[in-house]
């Protein structure tokens, strides 16, 4: 079996077989009615461009000579400056994709793709569009901007359809970068996998971009009209009345510079504290025909763009950063559609408008829905920023950038395989590469879960092959099916991402020792079904590994709703609570590999795997002896303390007890070993 047929399996296998979660058993669930919410844009009419090289290439000779005129000189410059031939900034494309490897190339290599053609107004705002000339099932044409003289893959059909000469025509945006080439800080957003065997290189933008040193097109456009003594905004002007385009109504072109930089202000809802909290780490895209311009969220959910518009711009939010890029399965989009990061399409926003743009992610209960799909991704986001804090507070390295998938199918399980990183050459295992047979067997059974069926399985298929996820979220199966609520979905969430920062530091501490250190624990889950019972080979592993993820994940989660809006709210204290009383109170249980167990004052965790001992090694006492059956006398730890043992491949939890005590100095030796104890081992 090859490595790609490896990677298709394999990666089902962990979106559907694994749990790292308190509830192992699958179900196979028959879906609700699906809401069919993914909205379809509607083009209105095509529009000319002022940025077309033809039009402003007249345009500057237009305003040349009108200066030349006003100030009665043979030079405008005066001999200052200026001269030096032009050429185009960016190259206007087409691409035809006819497959998922095609697609999957073009998203990969960093382009800004658009399934609308960037030369049309648009009538009705969607999140998708179908080109009418294709079959409705065929992907859609995909358009972009690449910068001119990029070697635009002759593999992957397209079409050249103009050559562009972007400026900033706005004054106080002379250094405003390059969002098309990655000079607005997109760069290096995914890790890079080895080239697809199937395809020939493409070649990624912003690679192209710091191989070429020639800076950034657009600002080096702009620099261009200025040294030449040309106000960029009267070459906007000229070259609009030469193309026919206009941003106003009457089709008069505007004399006025007066413009409207898009900022406001995401949210998303938690139903804990029934209330929206600010939306964190997400990227904003504006875009009015070839201007686009984009920023991220900050920690209040405020945004604020540097380009200005002078009458509208489509605004779009799409989950992914440099930490994260969130993909999501629901059954409701087209199979291709898959290939890009969730997103949605806030719409068209006008001048004033366009300077208070607030919106709220809002909950809907039908995990199949498209609505629900958005929802958990911005949970995820905020999820990823929280994340990032908690590790930085308590002086953690943090995880590389992460691809996470998201599915409203089977129950709330999830995993965090690091696909990427355990299958990369270098830092990979090299067993885990070679040694694809053991999951062939219930490739059968893993096919019963997949949301489409026929040829869309095959094609989702290889969707999620070629986007391999280091992080897996199933988020349908709550209560009555439900999606599940806010504290499930960050709880989780920091859960595995804990595991991406043990993975992480066991490669950091051993290099490809590490990947192969997980590889095993992937094996020993798949092989068992979940976790196993306590005496099969590598379930003590398993338990060093998941005491981390339960511990961080309920700890994390309290760091969480203990600041900011989650300080007053007595449902917030309440969930605080509990997540420390499953832990304080935790039992060991030889039977069980880990549930929850009792209520109130005795609310805990109950197994094998033991969570609970890093949370003692940590607080001071038992707060309620009665409840865990624990007599604690650890109170020395910290955060950082019971971490740094983690980057060894701990295979017991003896050997995890050892790691803890050299990496801190024997620090209450006594103390540590009755507790270990206490804890079964």
């Amino acid at each position: 079996m090859n490595l790609k047929t490896f990677i298709l399996i394999l990666t089902i296998g962990i979106l559907t077989i694994t749990s790292c979660r308190k509830t192992e058993q699958l179900q196979n669930e028959q879906p609700a009615e699906q809401l069919k919410d993914a909205s379809l844009t509607k083009l209105g009419d095509p529009k000319a461009s002022p940025f077309s090289f033809k039009h402003v290439n007249k345009a500057i000779e237009i305003v040349k000579e009108r200066n030349r005129v006003q100030q009665n000189l043979v030079d405008p410059c005066d001999g200052t400056g200026g001269g030096g031939e032009i050429y185009p900034t960016h190259t206007y494309v087409r691409f035809a994709p006819q497959n998922v490897d095609q697609l999957s190339a073009l998203e990969e290599a960093g382009m800004e793709l658009f399934d609308v053609p960037l030369h049309y107004d648009i009538a009705v705002e969607g999140d998708w569009y179908q080109d009418p000339s294709l079959p409705a099932d065929a992907i859609t044409y995909q358009y972009t901007l690449v910068p001119y003289g990029y070697p635009i893959p002759n593999f992957i059909p397209h079409t050249i359809l103009d050559q562009l000469f972007l400026f900033n025509e706005n004054a106080g945006e002379e250094l405003e970068p390059d969002d098309w080439t990655g000079g607005g800080g997109s760069c290096g957003q995914q890790p890079t996998d080895p080239n697809n065997p199937s395809l020939p290189p493409v070649e990624e933008v912003c690679d192209y971009m710091t191989t070429m040193g020639t800076g950034d097109p657009v600002i080096n456009a702009t620099q261009y009209l200025l040294e030449n003594c040309l106000n960029p905004y009267e070459v906007f002007q000229a070259s609009s009345i030469l193309s026919g385009y206009s941003e106003d109504d009457d089709n008069g072109i505007s004399l006025l510079s007066t413009c409207y930089p898009p900022r406001g202000r995401l949210q998303v809802f938690n139903n804990d504290i029934n209330a929206p909290e600010p939306l964190k780490g997400v990227k904003v895209i504006a875009r009015n025909f070839f201007k686009i311009d984009y920023d991220l969220t900050r920690a209040d959910g405020q945004f604020q763009m540097s380009k200005c518009y002078k009458k509208k711009a489509s605004i779009k939010v799409r989950f992914a950063n440099n930490r994260a890029t969130t993909r999501g399965i629901n059954g409701v989009l087209k199979v291709w559609q898959y290939v890009f990061p969730v997103h949605h399409n806030i719409g068209r926003r006008e001048k004033d408008q366009l300077t208070n743009i607030d919106f709220t992610f809002p909950r809907e209960n039908n995990p199949h829905s498209d609505a629900a799909r958005k929802w958990v991704a911005a949970a995820t986001m905020n999820a990823i920023w929280d994340a990032d804090t908690w590790n930085a507070q308590n002086g953690l390295a943090t995880f590389p950038h992460l691809r996470i998938w998201l599915s409203s199918r089977i129950t709330s399980d999830a995993s965090a395989p690091m696909l990427n990183y355990v299958l990369k050459p270098g830092i990979g295992s090299t067993q885990a590469i070679a040694e694809v047979a053991i999951v062939s067997a219930i490739i059968d059974k893993l096919l019963l879960y997949v949301p489409v069926v026929g040829q869309g399985a095959v094609i989702l298929k290889r969707v999620i092959e070629l986007n391999k996820p280091d992080v897996t979220l199933r988020y349908g199966g709550g209560n009555m099916n439900n999606t599940i609520v806010s504290r499930e979905i960050y709880n989780i969430m920091m859960h595995e991402f804990s595991h991406a920062n043990h993975y992480w530091a066991t490669v950091q501490q051993n290099g490809s020792a590490g990947s192969q250190y997980w590889w095993d624990n992937i094996k020993y889950v798949i092989n068992n079904g979940g976790y196993g019972n306590k005496g099969n080979n590598g379930a003590q592993r398993a338990a060093v590994i998941e005491a981390w993820g339960f511990y961080a994940g309920n700890t994390s989660l309290v760091s969480k709703y203990s600041s900011g809006i989650f300080q007053s709210p007595p449902a917030a204290a309440a969930i605080r609570l509990s997540e420390t009383r499953q832990l304080e109170n935790q039992r060991n249980n030889n039977a069980v590999a880990i549930s929850l167990a009792g209520t109130g004052n005795f609310e805990r965790y109950e197994g094998w795997i033991p969570c609970g001992f890093l949370h003692d090694c940590i607080d001071v006492g038992e707060t309620n002896p009665a409840a865990s059956l624990i007599t604690d006398n650890v109170n020395g730890y910290t955060i950082l303390g019971v971490f740094r043992p983690l980057r060894f491949t701990n295979t017991t939890v003896q050997q995890y007890r050892q790691n803890l005590l050299l990496q801190n100095s024997n620090l209450q030796a006594t103390q540590v070993n009755n507790l270990v104890t206490q804890y079964g081992y």
